[in-house]
């Protein structure tokens, strides 16, 4: 019924590939050009049924055109069919059911995002650059009284692990690894999707800081804090299946806030004190530690000395005893008298005693007072 229609391809022209303003003109150049083909190649289509199938064709041929789409090379196209996920395309020209069945989300997947924690940033490029510049200059300066107008305390204000307030401001960048993820988790069910990222890094940055000190977020520790925040921020964005990737988390300016900087410095002052007695107290401790070992070890070369005489002591006696036993051996009676006498005067040689006998009819009394050094007292006494 109908001849094939010859016109040229409205998509030759290289432009039209990477810009979608052009795609669009060239969608309507086509769509007049067929209409053009249809008026010459139909000419038997006269009156009203001519003309309702022309609207026809020409409303298909619109709700067709009307599902092509480009898709950038720095993009993903996510296809969502009544309301839910069907596929994905990747860049090129695609084609898609039109609305409302199908529909479309295009997502920058390189565009690296910048969000600003602690400070309130600003549009232009050059007011930024600036701005950044001035807070690295100051960024050591940790009691410095400069204006804080940029600051928004709300953000910034957080509480170190040795409950001071530290007024730190720092930025992450983000990109979008996963599109479907996040469309569906952050895009389609929050107001604003940025928030998300700035929300979690505040609470992984609070996190953070409420373990450590505040000489460590004030010092070159921050290294580690900006590593361990990083870490927490993307586990907290993990757990929400977002899409989201950090690419990177920076402190851009710690110090003291103004509200408790006074505070601080009497306790630097008040610490700096307390390292000096303890310093004090260390070198005594030294002192006294070295005094004690030298007498320690005094002691303990009079206690070997005392050993060696003693043992050396041990063995005279013990010779002597082998001696008196090969004695004893030979003659049992007389030594055994001997040592008999010899324990008795040794028992009572200092002490008051009375001296008798079996036969003996007068006993000897001999006694220590103050007066003498002995009395000695004959008594007789008959025995029964």
């Amino acid at each position: 019924m109908f001849a094939i229609f010859n016109f040229d391809n409205p998509w030759t022209d290289n432009k039209s590939d990477n810009n979608k303003s052009n795609f669009k003109s060239s969608q309507k150049n086509f769509l007049d050009e067929i209409y053009d083909s249809f008026k010459k190649n139909a000419p038997n289509l006269t009156g009203m049924r001519g003309f309702w199938l022309g609207i026809a064709l020409l409303l298909i041929i619109i709700f067709v055109g009307s599902g092509l789409y480009l898709i950038e090379p720095n993009e993903i196209g996510v296809i969502v069919r009544f309301g839910k996920y069907d596929r994905i395309s990747g860049p090129g020209l695609h084609w898609k059911i039109p609305a409302p069945i199908e529909q479309l989300d295009v997502v920058n997947t390189t565009r690296i995002r910048r969000e600003h924690i602690g400070f309130q940033s600003v549009s232009s490029e050059e007011d930024r650059d600036s701005m950044l510049t001035i807070m690295k200059l100051r960024r050591t300066d940790t009691t410095s009284d400069t204006d804080n107008n940029e600051s928004l305390p709300s953000e910034s204000y957080h509480l170190t692990g040795d409950e001071n307030v530290v007024d730190l401001r720092f930025f992450v960048q983000w990109k979008i690894s996963n599109p479907v993820n996040y469309i569906f988790k952050i895009k389609n069910t929050t107001e604003k999707e940025n928030e998300t990222v700035k929300l979690a890094a505040q609470s992984a940055m609070r996190q953070v800081i409420g373990v450590v000190s505040l000489y460590d977020a004030l010092s070159e520790r921050r290294s580690y804090i900006e590593q361990q925040t990083h870490n927490m921020l993307q586990d907290i964005l993990n757990s929400y299946e977002s899409g989201i990737e950090v690419v990177s988390l920076g402190i851009l300016y710690s110090y003291v806030a103004p509200e408790v900087r006074d505070a601080y410095r009497d306790v630097q002052a008040a610490k700096a004190d307390q390292q000096k007695l303890i310093n004090q107290a260390e070198a005594y401790r030294n002192d006294a530690l070295h005094r004690a070992k030298g007498n320690a070890d005094e002691i303990e070369q009079h206690s070997l000395g005392y050993k060696e005489s003693t043992i050396k002591a041990a063995l005279g006696e013990k010779i002597r005893f082998e001696l008196m036993q090969k004695q004893y051996a030979a003659s049992k009676n007389i030594i055994k008298t001997k040592m008999y006498m010899d324990a008795v005067q040794s028992l009572l040689a200092n002490n008051n005693k009375i001296i008798t006998g079996k036969d003996v009819k007068v006993f000897l009394s001999t006694w220590k007072d103050s007066s003498t050094d002995s009395k000695t007292a004959m008594k007789e006494e008959a025995l029964d």
